[in-house]
């Protein structure tokens, strides 16, 4: 259930981080309005995981504002894998892009791929303790402030490598 309270406190607490998440994930839409028609697999890879993580951004911000941390930490973990599939693909995005593509219906990973050896080969190494973070436990050691300056990190992120391509 929506805790009004929680949400003001989070937001008046974070005002700063949450404009930068705001204006963040303004961007992302605006770039997928603007993406143009996909006419190569690379650009059709592209689109679906922006998409996917602009879908996810958009959840965690509301499972932000609803005091719901170890969810939003759920979705930051799903959208950092989507950032490291779209970097890893795009360092041979002929043959990783049409591999992603044929095999995204069947696999619960893209490419059935380990995210921490495409973590290694994208130079994302830093991030892997989001990912390596045990998900079950009573004690949840994250906070709004975390996730949101981390959900930054990767939204800004994300825009470079697709601005990049």
């Amino acid at each position: 259930m929506y805790n009004e309270e929680a949400g003001a406190c989070i937001m008046n607490h974070h005002r700063e981080l949450w404009g930068t998440y705001e204006n963040l994930a303004g961007c992302m839409g605006t770039q997928l309005i603007e993406h143009p028609f996909p006419q190569t697999m690379e650009s059709l890879v592209s689109l679906e995981l922006m998409t996917k993580f602009h879908t996810s951004l958009l959840a965690e911000r509301l499972l932000l504002n609803s005091g719901f941390f170890q969810e939003a930490y759920c979705i930051l973990r799903l959208m950092l894998e989507y950032t490291i599939t779209l970097k890893f693909i795009l360092l041979l995005p002929e043959e990783r892009a049409v591999l992603y593509m044929d095999d995204d219906a069947s696999a619960p990973r893209p490419l059935n791929f380990d995210i921490v050896l495409m973590a290694d080969e994208t130079n994302m190494q830093e991030w892997l303790p989001v990912i390596e973070h045990p998900l079950s436990g009573y004690s949840f050691p994250y906070e709004a402030g975390y996730l949101l300056a981390k959900s930054c990190e990767l939204t800004a992120l994300m825009l470079e490598t697709v601005r990049n391509r």
